[in-house]
């Protein structure tokens, strides 16, 4: 355990869910690369992708943090931590792990820090004050979307001349493409949706613009992988509404690239993204969008799908409908795939991390 590391990540927890598997390919990617890397978390218990860090030759490290008023302990075995790691680097992930190390680095003054925020939303009153108080901690403070970027400045949550917009990357590889789909025996059009049961996420709207799609289009079913706390609500609502066997819910532990190439078309209604990853990846693999018109949605989804109103069930409905009536042609899909490897391929965002962990020493 007391083994020096390069380059260290802090991060709230580890369970399967968008930053937590961004971090994961960073930490594998940069282990590969001959790095010697640890993670830690301050959750007990959020631990479902431990065992993955752990196979790319990553550590992992609890702090065993359960609130936010336990912060002094986890402070305390965080920098005993990095005092036996002696990280070059060490880069958080969201808005808790940002303010520990901030906090942290005063007491550390040789240990450079990049903090990333995922979202636009990350905090609530508290949490920005102290990410506030603390924004001059970091020594650069990055985004995954250009207007949460700016927001962050505007807000003072980042110092402008230490921020910067770095994206998530995607494993193009891994979500391939489909040029020849075959065609479909059953006839049933399938939407899918890749997003953990929160608030943020909006599945109360999804299902209930679905309801309407299926009673027009009663060959029509609605595929949602992921897990979290208003999963009971929605399958509850998906009875009310009369559309349960119409509706899968997969979990979270679903094949994602097998899901999505089994679909027919992808749907993301959030009330607020910080990237939109897995709506990166369904273009990827070819598939039409329906995606918030909400900041991090629309870079990702650029002019190469349908943007709606996430409060507007009726005109989620009606761009979820035109998937069907409207022909998607190969050139189409392409167009998507094409889209995502340009400003969001993994080769390239890894190079953008690696000349900045360069400048900071690593």
């Amino acid at each position: 355990m007391n083994a020096p590391r390069d380059l260290v990540y802090v991060i709230t927890g580890l369970n399967r869910a968008g930053a937590e598997l961004v971090c994961l390919s960073q930490a594998t990617h940069f282990s590969r690369l001959g790095h010697r890397v640890g993670v830690i978390y301050l959750v007990d218990g959020h631990d479902g992708l431990v065992p993955e860090f752990e196979a790319s030759g990553v550590a992992t490290a609890c702090l065993r943090m359960s609130s936010i008023w336990e912060l002094p302990q986890a402070m305390w075995r965080c920098r005993n931590l990095l005092r036996e790691w002696r990280p070059t680097v060490v880069h958080s992930h969201m808005i808790h792990a940002t303010i520990l190390i901030s906090l942290i680095k005063w007491t550390l003054p040789e240990i450079k820090m990049i903090a990333t925020a995922h979202s636009v939303h990350e905090g609530g009153r508290l949490l920005n004050f102290l990410q506030r108080i603390t924004r001059s901690a970091p020594d650069l403070s990055t985004n995954v979307s250009e207007e949460a970027t700016r927001t962050y400045v505007a807000q003072r949550l980042f110092c402008a001349d230490r921020a910067k917009c770095i994206p998530n990357g995607i494993d193009a590889a891994r979500f391939r493409f489909q040029d020849n789909r075959p065609a479909k025996s059953d006839g049933i059009f399938t939407y899918i949706c890749v997003a953990q049961f929160r608030p943020e996420k909006n599945h109360i709207t999804l299902l209930r613009a679905f309801s309407r799609v299926h009673g027009d289009h009663p060959n029509t079913q609605l595929m949602l992988l992921g897990a979290g706390p208003l999963l009971p609500e929605c399958k509850v609502l998906a009875e009310t509404l009369g559309i349960s066997s119409a509706v899968t819910f997969a979990g979270g532990n679903a094949d994602v690239p097998t899901s999505l190439r089994d679909a027919d078309a992808f749907v993301l209604v959030s009330n607020y993204e910080g990237f939109g990853l897995a709506a990166a990846e369904a273009m990827a693999v070819g598939l039409p969008i329906v995606g918030a018109d909400v900041p991090g949605l629309r870079e990702v989804i650029g002019r190469y799908g349908r943007l709606v109103c996430p409060t507007d069930i009726e005109a989620i409905a009606e761009a979820m409908e035109q998937c069907i009536l409207e022909e998607d042609r190969p050139s189409d899909r392409l167009a998507r795939r094409h889209h995502i490897i340009k400003n969001f391929g993994s080769d390239s965002i890894f190079a953008k991390w690696e000349s900045e962990y360069r400048r900071l020493g690593l």
